[in-house]
């Protein structure tokens, strides 16, 4: 009789789906920094990840580029900070759906 138990290696090598749309998005988020939408510093430090000059985790680290980041995750928080609960409430609503979306489409192009 044939053993139909997976195996726990080719499991834990099979691509996890949100891990891969994590990347998609995140691709996209650099493709956006790296034409402009984040300014000059953003940019090149898009740019050299997208290049491979540099990976997430170094640029990241890095106090040139630290410093620009935190300045646009502060000014973000100041944003979502301003509005209203009903419109923070939209918002995550219509983030929740929009991923849901990309997720199923992903799913189904993949």
């Amino acid at each position: 009789m044939a053993d139909n138990t997976p195996d726990p290696g080719a499991i834990a090598h099979e691509p996890d789906p949100d891990r891969q749309l994590q990347r998609k998005l995140l691709e996209g988020a650099l493709k956006r920094l790296a034409a402009g939408a984040g300014g000059p510093t953003l940019r090149e430090m898009a740019n050299d990840i997208l290049a491979g000059r540099a990976d997430l985790r170094e640029a990241v680290g890095h106090g040139f580029y630290t410093s620009e980041l935190a300045a646009r995750a502060t000014a973000f928080q100041q944003w979502l900070a301003d509005m209203s609960d009903g419109d923070r409430a939209e918002l995550e609503r219509r983030t929740t759906e929009l991923m849901g979306h990309l997720r199923t489409n992903y799913r189904e192009q993949g």
